[in-house]
Parts: structure tokens; C-alpha cells; sequence
């Protein structure tokens, strides 16, 4: 193993790296006061594997170093094979083993990471040299990989604990995914906190329940004991997250509607995606989806705003339905002068405007309900999110 310079780190003058870790173990930083290492198993989350070359062929094996998928047009795929052993000649089955059904596998291209892919995985089988994945659903963005490209391979270890905080130092890339296996209580390794206010409350479902397709889920409560209870699931940092600073930003949330929606005796709103500070019925900075009964006739909002009243709302033309999962995502340019908003794959709507970008706004991951009119518990279900940014430096 040799230790390789020139990643634009300046005053470091060595790095310990102990010989003797087993297969498999990453290394771990043992301290923020010195560059000192161990050899530690895998907490999962996220993991970045290294460069693989894109090819076009449409059939396996894939070579050395080699993706491949089964179509020309990767949306259009079922399958994807990839060698245990990247370009650079490093063997990563023993992380490629970690993958389960549900698992995701991020492909972005290295010269532009606009260009990327993202595969959730239906089945995974170990064909010797390398895996092939039957592909559960497959979004990609941007320029079409061509033959040789050059791609970073992300994947979500699943099987070990799908909650984590990521970020690769030489594509500028951050990436945070929960599928909300930790209990709803405190502060989570995922980034989010819960935070319920005025008898608002978290929880996890109650039988029966879906567990196979949906196995860690938290439950939003409004509580039953005011008409103003809410509860929050809010990323934990200080600062906020900057959108249109260069890089494109991207999100995703899965959501189960309530099993009672809104009504005028009983009235919520429900919100997903990135706002500066909440009030219960009027929004400051922020770009999300909202869902209330009177607003567009109980059909999911796209908003853009930058201050109270300051804002651009768009009829995504999709009614919400009691007890339904839908997969909400917005997606940022990287000026921040765009943002689209998708559900369930499909794009529902473009705003141009009141977009509440650049450094001198911070943002959090914010999904919450929030009780305006009556006493009755009312409760969606969040089941996973991910929040995706190239980060520039």
C-alpha cells in the first residue's frame, strides 16, 4: 500500500498506517489532533469504492475495472454488472458483499458530476468476478455515459446500517441517506433530528405494517392535545445547506400520506425538502413540497420563496391520497436559478423565480407536519430520504 500526496492538503508531514488490518476493514481516523490511523470493520452507510470504466456492451462479463448495463439507454435497463475489482486494480468484493435488495448504487461521472446515475437494487448475485444486479429502478441525469468513461462508484451498504454521512474529497461530492432504522428519539447518525412541539410527537409504525417493502419507517404525529401540534425531522447543522453556489443539489424523500387526510375541521399542512425557519402556516426561505386540502384541492405543491408572501407555488397536478407512498424529489441548478420537482420519477414542475439560493442563505433538510385547525392525531410516515450536492471549494 503506498500513501499518495497531491489532493490539496498542505502541512501534513506523515500518516501512520498500521500493517496488519483483517480483509475488509477500512481505515478509520483515531483522532482530530493528529493523522494517525487503525484498521476498523465497516460502519456502512455510503461508501465510496473508486473509478470504474463505463462500457457499452450490452451483455457480461464486464472486464477489469468495467460497468456495464443491458441497454444502451441506462433509464431503459434491467440489469447491471460490475466487476469486484476497479480500474485501479483494488479488489472491493468484500463491500460489493455488504450490498442487499434496496441498497443503492451512485455512479457519477468523474469529469462531471452532473452527469450521474442512481440504481436501487432488486436482486444481487455473485457471479465469481463480478456481481450482477437486476435493477429495481434506475434515474439518470445529464450527458449519456460514453464508452470508457471514467465513474465514481457510490454504494449504500444496507445490510449493515443505512444511515450515514458521505463525502468524497476528490469529486466534491456530499451525499446523506437515512432509511430511519434508529429509534425517533434525539439526535440520529444520519444528520436529522426530531424535534415535536405543542403534543406533536415521533414513532414507529404499528402492526400491521408493511415491514418487507418499507422495514425502517418513523411516524410524524401531530398529537391530539392542540390544534397548533407539530413535529419536525430537521438536519442537525448550524449553518444550513447553500443551494446555487455552483454545484447542482439534490433530494429525495419517501412519504406515505396520512390515513385521514386534511379537512376544514381537521386542517394540516404536510412539507418536505430544504427551509430556513418554519411557522405554522406561512413559510420564510425555502424550496419544498406542501400538501394542505385547501390549497389546489388537496393536491401536492411546488414552492419556491424567499421570504413570508415572497413566493412561487406550482399545481404539480397530483392529488394526494390517504395512505399512499409517494417518492418526492427537487433538484437545484447549479446558478440556483432552476429547481424541478419530481414525484415518482415523473417531473410535475419548473420554477424559475423567488428560488432562495446563494451563500447569505443556509437551509436545512426539513420534513415536518404541522396541526392548524383541530384536536384529531393525524400522522404520515417517512421512510427514507437523501440529500445529493457537488460541493465546490
Amino acid at each position: 500500500m503506498t500513501a499518495q500526496s497531491g489532493l490539496g492538503f498542505a502541512g501534513i508531514a506523515a500518516i501512520n498506517i498500521p500493517d496488519d488490518g483483517a480483509l475488509g476493514q477500512v481505515l478509520t481516523k483515531q483522532s482530530a489532533d493528529n493523522y494517525d490511523y487503525d484498521w476498523e470493520d465497516p460502519a456502512g452507510g455510503f461508501v465510496g469504492l473508486g473509478i470504474w470504466r463505463y462500457r457499452t456492451e450490452i451483455v457480461a462479463p464486464p472486464g477489469s475495472g468495467q460497468v456495464r448495463f443491458n441497454n444502451a439507454v441506462i433509464e431503459s435497463a434491467t440489469i447491471m454488472w460490475i466487476n469486484e475489482t476497479n480500474d485501479g486494480g483494488t479488489d472491493v468484493s468484500v463491500f460489493l458483499d455488504l450490498l442487499r435488495v434496496g441498497s443503492l448504487v451512485f455512479l457519477q461521472d468523474q469529469g462531471d458530476a452532473d452527469n450521474f446515475v442512481l440504481v436501487e437494487i432488486a436482486t444481487i448475485t455473485d457471479e465469481g468476478t463480478y456481481r450482477e444486479i437486476t435493477i429495481e429502478e434506475v434515474e439518470a441525469q445529464g450527458t449519456a455515459f460514453t464508452q470508457n468513461l471514467r465513474i465514481a462508484v457510490i454504494i449504500s451498504g444496507a445490510s449493515v446500517s443505512p444511515q450515514r454521512q458521505f463525502f468524497d474529497a476528490m469529486s466534491n461530492v456530499g451525499f446523506v441517506f437515512s432509511d430511519f432504522f434508529e429509534p425517533p428519539a434525539g439526535f440520529q447518525a444520519d444528520g436529522v433530528q426530531i424535534v415535536p412541539a405543542l403534543g406533536g410527537f415521533a414513532s414507529t409504525p404499528t402492526l400491521p405494517y408493511d415491514f418487507t417493502n418499507h422495514p425502517g419507517v418513523w411516524g410524524l404525529n401531530t398529537g391530539a392535545t392542540s390544534a397548533a401540534g407539530r413535529v419536525f425531522v430537521l438536519s442537525q447543522f448550524a449553518s444550513g445547506f447553500h443551494v446555487g453556489v455552483g454545484g447542482i443539489t439534490r433530494m429525495g424523500f419517501w412519504f406515505q400520506a396520512p390515513a385521514i387526510l386534511s379537512t376544514a375541521l381537521q386542517r394540516f399542512v404536510i412539507r418536505a425538502g430544504l427551509s430556513s425557519v418554519v411557522l405554522p402556516n406561512s413559510l420564510l426561505s425555502a424550496i419544498t413540497f406542501e400538501y394542505q386540502d385547501d390549497q389546489n384541492g388537496g393536491r401536492w405543491q411546488a414552492i419556491c420563496g424567499t421570504a413570508v408572501g415572497v413566493e412561487t407555488s406550482v399545481d404539480t397536478g397530483i392529488l394526494v391520497v390517504a395512505s399512499t407512498y409517494y417518492k418526492l424529489e427537487i433538484e437545484v441548478n447549479a446558478a440556483g436559478t432552476s429547481v424541478e420537482f419530481f414525484i415518482d420519477n415523473v417531473s410535475v414542475a419548473t420554477i424559475t423565480t423567488d428560488i432562495p439560493s446563494g451563500t447569505g442563505r443556509g437551509h436545512f433538510i426539513n420534513i415536518h407536519i404541522m396541526k392548524l385547525i383541530g384536536l384529531g392525531n393525524r400522522a404520515p410516515y417517512i421512510d427514507a430520504y437523501y440529500f445529493f450536492q457537488e460541493i465546490t471549494r
